[in-house]
């Protein structure tokens, strides 16, 4: 291993042992950390490792520091939302995300269906369009999917609402994909799919939020149940 790749791996290596710590709160919020010398002794590593691991601590918003008086945990308002990479064999983990999915999106349905403008409703048809496509050729349809939950978000009128979704669905790519692959009811399974879009799309179109929340649940649920199906297989 070259020197450089050497130094890049410990650079690793120590922000991901400083980045645990931080996250398993065993290094609370507020807290100072060891200072470098410290951190050198600890770890065995160099100065210059030190400084690249906490650099880049600083980057992701993990820790501040404070001129003169050393690094410090960044309190929870200034820790990033993370989730661990979605595992397709987890049940458990497909149940979290959904039930956090099924919260953030049946209100954003009923706000679309309140609010969103004729070229919202229009972008939503379309990415109806293009999944209904894709499932008559029997593919997977992901990003189609997506595109459908995104352009709803959208409708909502508020920006939060897309960045919170996109987030949950594509932690969820991997369960989806699970759901999705070869298999002779595959065809059918995303008709089914197409259809609850449609659902949730003709409620929007006719501004009925409390049809459109529950053409949502109904959706999401049913995906639960197709995941949750795949995973006993």
């Amino acid at each position: 291993m070259s020197q450089a790749r050497r130094g890049t791996s410990l650079v690793d290596d120590l922000t991901a042992a400083l980045s645990a710590n931080i996250r398993s709160r065993i290094d609370l919020p507020g807290a100072r950390l060891p200072s470098v010398h410290a951190l050198t002794e600890r770890y065995g590593v160099s100065r210059t490792v030190v400084r690249e691991a906490l650099a880049r601590l600083r980057a992701e918003g993990l820790v501040v520091a404070k001129h003169g008086s050393g690094v410090f945990v960044a309190g929870p308002a200034r820790l990033p939302l993370r989730l661990d990479t979605m595992d397709p064999i987890r049940p458990e983990r497909v149940i979290q995300i959904l039930e956090l999915r099924m919260g953030v999106e049946t209100e954003a349905a009923a706000l679309a269906a309140a609010r969103a403008t004729a070229s919202q409703k229009a972008a939503i048809a379309s990415a109806i369009q293009a999944l209904g496509a894709i499932a008559e050729q029997s593919k997977e349809g992901v990003d189609e999917d997506f595109r459908f939950h995104t352009a709803v978000a959208e409708a909502t009128g508020n920006p939060m609402y897309p960045l919170v979704v996109n987030f949950l669905t594509e932690h969820f790519r991997a369960s989806i994909q699970a759901v999705r692959r070869e298999g002779s009811s595959r065809q059918s399974m995303l008709r089914d799919v197409v259809s609850e879009h449609a659902m949730v799309a003709q409620a929007i179109a006719h501004g009925d939020a409390d049809e459109a929340r529950w053409a949502m649940r109904r959706h999401l649920r049913n995906g639960w149940q197709r995941v949750l199906a795949s995973l006993t297989i």
